[in-house]
């Protein structure tokens, strides 16, 4: 199934990632710049490029990039391809394939992740719990050293949301 959302290319784009999303990559056509996969309607195409639309999950989940991004360096050093949470609170964490400021990027969803096959020295594909596959150009080792990064972050602000991290058995309101 394909659905299409539509808006100027440098509009920052929200209200399309959900925790049934899977990957953004970059799609190349003159009019859709982006294609989401989504766990239940399959491909949505977007116009803005693949950047826009993580800031924008990123700005629905109560900060902008640079935010999840700085979180995230605060917490270890993952200065290159860093990890987000782009909706920490609903479990929605994000790793990038290369440079996020290369529009060839990919975005891969830390929850739908399932297991990755080597096709080549530089391209692997992704197997998502659906069963969907995607080839995407970064080694297999590289691969799993995001989602093992991905993981650690999602772990780390998962215990900081626990009430045992600051000692809390009820809420302080």
């Amino acid at each position: 199934m394909k659905q299409e959302f539509t808006g100027k290319s440098k509009d920052i784009i929200r209200g399309i990632i959900t925790a049934a999303t899977m990957a953004i990559e970059p799609n190349y056509n003159d009019i859709y710049q982006s294609k989401i996969l989504d766990y239940f309607k399959g491909d949505i195409f977007v116009k803005a490029p693949p950047f826009n639309v993580l800031q924008g999950g990123c700005l629905d989940g109560g900060s902008d990039y640079d935010g999840r991004r700085n979180y995230t360096l605060l917490s270890f050093d993952y200065e290159k391809k860093t990890p987000v949470g782009v909706m920490p609170y609903q479990k929605i964490y994000a790793f990038p394939t290369e440079s996020p400021e290369n529009h060839s990027c990919v975005w891969i969803f830390l929850a739908h992740y399932k297991s990755a096959k080597k096709i080549s020295k530089k391209k692997t594909e992704i197997t998502f719990q659906n069963d969907t596959k995607l080839v995407v150009p970064i080694s297999k080792e590289a691969l799993l050293k995001q989602v093992q990064r991905t993981s650690h972050c999602a772990n780390q602000f998962e215990y900081r949301l626990s009430n045992n991290f600051l000692g809390f058995t009820k809420p302080l309101y």
